[in-house]
Formats: structure tokens, sequence, C-alpha cells
């Protein structure tokens, strides 16, 4: 039984042999160590058996060398089904056609579920996703991995406190929960408002404590603002006095300040920009080794910026230990540029202005500049500006009682 089996997984043919007294020409196939079963006397000079379909050559040898006439009756085991398969185009196109749709089938995203979030957090999670190409009907080796996806969520959606992705097959399941702000009222102790830097008081407004300068005073770091010792206040009631007399004093205390800032602006220079052209070329990796399956074009850019991204392919639930791999070639490419004096002082005092902005804060006012120094030295303008500021330089100073300070 075991000898049959391991015949019909390699093939095995039927044949019959004419002759007079056919029996011989098998036993000198056993003879020659060739394996012969399944031996039958089917009349006076015919006889049949069974051997394997590598022995085939050797018997046709030998039956030349007799005057024994042979005959294949029967082919059978997996290779002879295989070829039956192959002459029979219908089946195989048929074939080819299941293979390839439950491929692509495999690789579509088929659903996308969220749980967890209120219907219409949810609503706004699946907007999101869309954006990122996550939807029913988008090819999956366009998307992301659920691992990016997780974190472009938390990083755009402020919402989410935590959010997990799992991709099952072809479909993604999404699940979390949803941040919940519970706002406290922030007990502040008692403090003063002091000068955070030099400035002209331009306006002043307290909402709790009592001002110690008027609009148009000059003020030095850290001079006192606004105080937060009601009792400095002569015209509290006495009621008023023997309830808190320490607060923290709150308010905003808006000044002309002045800033010295030193920029450096090329007068020329090269860039690199895209040109808008790109060619992609799509490959298989199989073992680490690219075979090209799109785009067998030359790519003849003089400068390139090149990506590479990998997608996994999977077939019905299995990932496949193969990749496609998507190169993407755009085109750069290098432009010389030149600036005149007046357009580099255009530049250096709107780099100066944006780099005080991003020290100060949105809510400073730049109000003017003055160029202390400017010179041209190795192509470059070097400036150096005086930059006039109206911003808030009141800042909160702890109030130390006496019991503390014993």
């Amino acid at each position: 039984m075991k000898q049959l089996q391991i015949s019909y997984l390699i093939g095995y043919v039927t044949v019959q042999v004419k002759g007079m007294m056919p029996e011989r020409f098998f036993q000198a196939c056993v003879d020659q160590q060739l394996a012969i079963w399944n031996i039958e006397k089917t009349g006076q000079h015919t006889c049949i058996g069974s051997l394997r379909k590598k022995d085939i050559r050797t018997i046709k040898e030998m039956a030349q060398q007799t005057e024994y006439s042979l005959k294949i009756v029967e082919e059978k085991g997996l290779p002879y089904i295989f070829k039956n398969i192959l002459k029979q185009n219908h089946l195989l196109i048929g074939l080819f056609i299941a293979i390839i749709s439950l491929f692509l089938l495999s690789n579509i995203v088929w659903r996308v579920e969220i749980s967890g979030f209120p219907k219409e957090l949810e609503q706004k999670i699946m907007k999101t996703l869309k954006g990122y190409g996550v939807y029913p009907g988008a090819l999956m080796f366009r998307v992301d991995s659920p691992s990016k996806i997780q974190q472009q969520l938390l990083h755009d959606l402020p919402e989410l406190l935590w959010v997990g992705i799992e991709k099952k097959g072809t479909s993604f399941q999404l699940e979390g929960v949803e941040k919940i702000i519970v706002e406290k009222e922030k007990q502040i102790s008692p403090q003063h408002l002091i000068a955070a830097k030099d400035g002209v008081i331009q306006k002043i407004f307290v909402s709790k404590g009592v001002s110690h300068v008027a609009t148009y005073d000059y003020v030095k770091k850290g001079d006192l603002l606004v105080s937060g010792n009601l009792l400095d206040d002569a015209d509290i009631d006495e009621n008023e006095k023997k309830k808190d007399r320490l607060v923290a004093a709150t308010g905003e205390v808006i000044a002309k300040t002045w800033y010295e800032v030193d920029v450096t602006i090329p007068l020329k220079g090269n860039d690199e920009q895209l040109t808008g052209k790109q060619t992609r070329k799509f490959y298989l990796n199989i073992f680490h080794v690219d075979i090209p399956i799109w785009n067998f074009s030359q790519v003849d850019y003089a400068l390139e910026k090149k990506e590479t991204v990998e997608h996994p392919l999977y077939f019905l639930n299995w990932r496949l230990p193969f990749t496609l791999v998507e190169n993407v070639h755009s085109e750069k490419e290098l432009l010389s540029w030149k600036r005149t004096k007046k357009t580099a002082l255009d530049i250096g005092i709107e780099q100066a202005y944006q780099e005080l902005r991003l020290l100060l804060g949105p809510k400073a006012k730049i109000l003017s500049n003055k160029v202390l120094h400017e010179a041209i030295e190795h192509d470059k303008v070097i400036l150096t500006l005086y930059v006039t500021v109206e911003e808030n330089i009141a800042k909160p100073q702890p109030i130390i009682k006496k019991s503390e300070k014993d």
C-alpha cells in the first residue's frame, strides 16, 4: 500500500506486453531492478503490469532490443492529473481568475468597526480615518500600519484619551476611551504682580489687588505693579479689612518694551526644489530580492528624491512571504538665486519679528523697529534691530507672610 501511495505521487503507468511468453519480459525487467507490480496475464500472448513513470524510457529501450511489443494502457498519478489539467485551457483560465480574485479580495478593506465612543465622536473618527485612506473598499497595501494610524489619531483628535486599532483579516477594529476634561478651579495663593522687565506702562487692567503704578510710568524689572495686600488701599472699609486682607493679585499691565535682535540674511545661494515630475515603480520583494512587476521605464532624472514604501500582501487571512515595494522617484532641480540689499533687509526684519513672536507669544504686539547696525560680509547682510513691543509685563510673586518668614 505504501509503495502504491508513493507511486501515485510520482506517477505510474500500466503497460501491455505482447509476444511469446510475455511474462519473461517482466522477469527481465525485475532482473534489471525495475519495480513492477500488478502483473496479470490477459491473454495467451499478452500480459499487463504497472511501473513507475521514470522507468518508462528504460522499459521501452528493453522492448526495442527484443521481439516484444509495448503499449501504454493507462496513466495514473499526480503528474498525469496536472498534465490533463494543463491541456484544458478553460479550467486553467478559471483557476487563474479565481486565485487572482481571492488575492485582490484579500487585500481590500471590507469593514471598519468603531466602538466605545459617542455617536458624534464616532462619525468624526470615521471622517478622519477616511482622510488617512482607511475606509471600506480601500486597497490594503495603501493603508498605513495600525500603530501609525493610532499615533495619527491621537495627534489629530485631542478628544481621544486612548485608542487601539487591530487589523483582523480584511477589517479594522477600533476601540478606545474618550478624554473627559474636568476643569477644576485653581486655588491661587496670595501674590503680588511685579514687572518681568523694564518698560513704560500703557494700559492697566486689575481684576483683584491694588495698583501701584499709573499710565506712562517707567518701571524697572522687579518693581511692584499690583499689590495683593488689600490694606494698602485706604478706601477699603473696616468690614473688608476684617476679612482676607491678602489676595492673589490678578490682571494685566501692558507696557512698551524694547529688544535688540541680530539677524543674518544671505544675498545669494542654491536651493533644491521638486519639479512635480514623478515616476512610480513597483516590485515584488521575495527573499530580499526586488523583482520588477510594473513600470519598467528608466528613471533619468539628473537629481531625484527617492522614497521606498513596503506594503504587506495577504491571501485570505494569511500574510504572504513577499511584499509589494513601491519606489517613488521625484525629480529635483537646483536653483541659484540672488537678492538685492533691500529685499534682504525686508526679509531680515520679518525674520526678527517671527523670532520675537515665538519668544513672546501671540498676545505681544510689535510696534516699530530701528536699524542700529547694518553690514555686508561674505555675501551676507548682518543686521542689528532695535524693536519696540507692546506686551504684558506683569508676573506673579508669592506673598510670604511674617509667620512663614519666622
